[in-house]
């Protein structure tokens, strides 16, 4: 459970999906899901070509 303050956001993937989406995240410049939330919140400017 998250601390005070926090919540917890995570999505559920078919394993044979999960590669396809490891791959979009890196195409997107991205090492895992964290990162393009954190990105999505802190980077007012953040766009993907692939919307």
């Amino acid at each position: 459970m998250p601390a005070s303050g926090w919540k917890s956001v995570g999505a559920s993937v078919r394993e044979e999906e999960y590669f396809i989406l490891m791959e979009r995240l890196k195409e997107l410049g991205f090492e895992n899901l964290q990162q393009l939330v954190k990105a999505l919140i802190h980077k007012p400017d953040f766009t993907s070509k692939r919307v």
